[in-house]
């Protein structure tokens, strides 16, 4: 894919071509191309309309207003501060990828005249680990936001000993993909039948969830685009591990999660 990108600081240059540099060596290593305007103090040459045209997405990471914001209209948009685009690089490109492709599965959906029309992608998953319960909330918490940043959304239950609310199977039916971040094996897997499912450990969840997020896009987009039709539904089962003890223990999963994700926010 081709990208094209705009980085600025209003405290010199140096964040400018750091972030710059940063975002065309991610996008190179992941096999696309790319081309930033930087903007500020120092100035570039500003990109050509023809490069703008071509791009498949673009990327903004800036600390000041980008300058002529109306050449990049229309073009799924990435948009952070300077700082992201130096130590997130890689993510914002999956990011990118995952925009762009989205767009262009919902174009040929629309085209086709299916009923997978524009708009964002809704995912849903289940994280799990069998030591405690920090790397399973992380998790979910690193899938979510990550969902939230490529203008999806996405709901996460987790399974373990603190236990949640499980997801109800109309938002099961209405997901376009499935991603299990998991170290123990996933309870009632068969309502997710018929998806378009990545299947990862917990910790990759918590390192790379914008990739994840990437990567249930695309699958989601090419299966929107081709007109694929999701499996039915499996018969409602007898509640298995989900049992009444679990739901009990639910509502206190909940709090358990918000009480340990509030603390992570101040590390």
């Amino acid at each position: 894919m081709k990208f094209v990108g705009v980085t600025s600081c209003p405290t010199g240059i140096a964040h400018t071509y750091m972030a710059a540099e940063a975002l065309e060596q991610a996008a190179k290593a992941a096999g696309h191309e790319m081309v930033v305007e930087t903007q500020g103090s120092a100035g570039s040459a500003p990109l050509d309309q023809s490069v703008i045209d071509a791009a498949d997405a673009v990327i903004f990471a800036h600390d000041l207003e980008v300058r002529d914001a109306g050449r990049f209209a229309g073009k799924p948009t990435v948009d952070v501060g300077v700082k992201k685009g130096i130590s997130d690089a890689p993510a914002l490109i999956a990011q990118a990828v995952a925009a762009a492709q989205a767009q262009t599965g919902a174009a040929g959906a629309g085209a086709a005249g299916t009923s997978g029309a524009a708009g964002p992608l809704h995912f849903v998953g289940v994280t799990s680990c069998p030591t405690g319960i920090a790397h399973t909330y992380m998790a979910a918490e690193a899938l979510e936001q990550a969902a939230t940043s490529a203008g999806h959304t996405m709901t996460v239950e987790t399974q373990g000993s603190a236990g949640s609310e499980p997801i109800s199977q109309a938002e099961i039916d209405r997901a376009d993909a499935v991603i299990f971040a998991h170290d123990l094996e996933v309870r009632d897997a068969g309502r997710f039948a018929g998806k378009p499912t990545i299947d990862v450990g917990v910790k990759k969840a918590i390192s790379d969830g914008p990739a994840l997020i990437a990567q249930a896009a695309a699958m989601a987009a090419q299966r929107r685009a081709s007109g694929g039709v999701a499996a039915a539904a499996p018969a409602a089962a007898t509640p298995g591990l989900a049992s009444k003890a679990a739901a009990d223990e639910a509502h206190v999963g909940v709090k358990i999660r918000q009480w340990l994700m509030t603390g992570v926010s101040y590390m």
